[in-house]
């Protein structure tokens, strides 16, 4: 699989190589491990465990989960980053906070990409959400 910003499903076996590859490149890669979190706040703290957040989000609401999420990939120097999602409810039928949180991902990948948007300086964000064997 090529790099390329969006949010994409994978088998967790097939995972390893793949990231092998992106890092060796050059790709940013931050692993998140929500375990059976299910819910916003448990979500946002697996993020802010692991991927950059300025200011640091707090848990309580997904606009500002959003926008912290955003200025802190854009402040990367790296402009070619992939999110790892590892757990079944990423994979499975989302729903509640689960689908509430891939669309904040959908927008932040989407608008960090957007040269407008990113102040000349986009970023390309691949999300991947990793289930099964």
């Amino acid at each position: 699989m090529e790099f390329v910003a969006g949010i994409y499903g994978m088998r967790a076996a097939d995972a390893g190589p793949l990231l092998s590859v992106w890092v060796d490149s050059g790709v940013r890669v931050f692993e998140v491990e929500t375990g059976e979190a299910m819910e916003k706040t448990a979500i946002i703290q697996a993020f802010t465990g692991v991927v950059p957040t300025d200011p640091p989000a707090s848990g309580r609401s997904w606009d500002g989960f959003s926008d912290s999420l955003w200025e802190g990939l854009h402040q990367l120097e790296e402009t070619r980053v992939a999110i790892v999602l590892r757990g079944e409810c990423w994979v499975n039928q989302s729903h509640g906070d689960v689908q509430t949180a891939l669309d904040v991902l959908q927008d932040v990948v989407m608008l960090l990409k957007d040269e407008k948007a990113a102040v000349g300086r986009p970023t390309s964000v691949c999300v991947l959400l990793l289930g099964g064997g």
